[in-house]
């Protein structure tokens, strides 16, 4: 059996017990009482699969008739187990073919996407349902027509005129995106796949493919896109940062500006390369922000990619997502504000510290504020002063000719300069040099 099977070939003993090769099986063979025996290799196509084997109780058993009778007895049984084997193949395919039409119909049905056929003239000859359904779309619309004569559909012409060229060229094509309104209704978005079919010869059959409602995702772009051109109107930079993954979600322009680097570098440094804090003590201000425990605002000095110093007020809110927490930080450069309250803090001592005595008064000649000096020259106090025209130091050795000629030079030329006499809070008169300088708004107004 084992060499009819491994050799495909009959293998015929017509007297057992005189070979040396069925020597171990002797003692078997007496017992069971035969002394000739065959053995016939079974196929399954080309492959020896098993053996029909036969025993006979008499020497010489099996000659040339019986021989032929049992070869062809064996070659259809061979047949038999192949018709069996193509069967169960078929079966088999067939039943897989139903388990994947089942759940390729359980996926349309519970796909968003549409599944369409069209025939060889483009005309539709299938189409499922969903994102039509949900519109109150008629099926009928379609079938049997092309995108064009579809009922009530009203296209987006250059699109449709685009996709009319794919399909007549008979290209595949990936994500084209349409417009449409059904009688008259609001513009919706589609998104169309599809690829040609050919018959065995070559030849075109149609085209089947999927689309899908793509509106919401373009909403969702068009205010992506308005939000981003609203952080990048504000001078002030905007950093979005995700707080479960510590990294950047967006920056604004003006944020890249003040740091000198690209919007790709901002995201690839994430926060703490951008702060130079470490990653703990950033969670920790996050998490501050998100309880609203933070304090707010901070004022750091960064230094610039260029080596230069800048003054930033930072502002942080907490905003929820989806995903979880957005801090948004808002970066204000202040250093020219930090530059002008350094002047003002500076002029402020000057103002103090000079030894000429100092009087600021509005367009109106009432005294805004007096210098420690004035105080010690005039004998007046600034709280004494303040909100009087500084014509209570008029001595009187002046006439009236004198001022009014002095005023004319200050209007004239925004300047006067000389010496005056003026009179002490104790009554004694003194010689002064006066300067008096006019200071004038953006529109050339007096404003001091």
């Amino acid at each position: 059996t084992g060499t009819a099977i491994r050799e495909s070939r009959p293998i015929w003993h017509r007297n057992s017990g005189q070979r040396p090769d069925t020597s171990p099986w002797h003692e078997h063979r007496k017992r069971f009482g035969w002394a000739a025996s065959a053995s016939l290799p079974l196929h399954r196509g080309d492959v020896a699969v098993g053996a029909f084997n036969l025993y006979a109780g008499e020497a010489g058993a099996f000659d040339e008739s019986a021989r032929s009778l049992l070869t062809e007895m064996a070659a259809d049984i061979s047949f038999a187990l192949d018709n069996f084997a193509r069967e169960s193949r078929r079966r088999q395919a067939e039943a897989a073919l139903r388990e994947s039409e089942e759940r390729y119909r359980a996926l349309i049905e519970l796909s968003t996407d549409t599944y369409w056929v069209q025939d060889e003239n483009l005309r539709f000859t299938e189409i499922s349902h969903p994102h039509y359904q949900q519109e109150g779309v008629d099926l009928s619309t379609f079938f049997g027509k092309t995108l064009r004569e579809a009922t009530g559909i009203m296209w987006e012409e250059p699109q449709l005129t685009a996709l009319e060229g794919i399909l007549a060229a008979r290209r595949p094509f990936r994500d084209f995106e349409i417009g449409r309104s059904y009688h008259g209704g609001p513009m919706r978005y589609v998104q169309f796949s599809g690829g040609p079919m050919f018959d065995g010869s070559g030849r075109f059959t149609g085209y089947r493919g999927v689309s899908k409602d793509i509106t919401e995702r373009r909403k969702g772009e068009e205010d992506l896109h308005c939000f981003r051109a609203a952080m990048d109107a504000t001078a002030d930079g905007v950093y979005l940062v995700d707080r479960a993954s510590m990294r950047f979600i967006d920056v604004n322009a003006a944020a890249c500006a003040m740091l000198g680097l690209t919007r790709e570098e901002i995201l690839t440094l994430g926060p703490e390369g951008v702060l130079s804090t470490p990653r703990e003590e950033l969670a920790r201000i996050y998490d501050a922000v998100i309880s609203g425990n933070a304090t707010d605002p901070i004022e750091l000095l960064r230094r610039r990619r260029n080596g230069t110093q800048a003054w930033v007020e930072i502002r942080r809110r907490a905003q929820r997502s989806g995903q979880g927490w957005i801090i948004v930080t808002v970066a204000r450069d202040i250093t020219e504000r930090k530059r002008g309250e350094a002047q003002l803090r500076l002029a402020a001592q000057v103002f103090d510290h000079t030894q000429e005595g100092i009087a600021i008064t509005d367009a109106d000649a009432d005294i805004l504020s007096v210098n420690r000096r004035f105080t010690e020259i005039t004998g007046y106090g600034a709280d004494e002063v303040l909100g009087r025209n500084p014509r209570i130091l008029r001595s009187g050795r002046q006439d009236g000719e004198f001022y009014r000629a002095m005023w004319t030079t200050i209007h004239a030329h925004g300047y006067w300069s000389g010496e005056i006499w003026n009179r002490h809070k104790d009554g004694h008169v003194f010689p002064e040099w006066l300067s008096i300088s006019s200071v004038r708004d953006v529109s050339g107004e007096v404003i001091n």
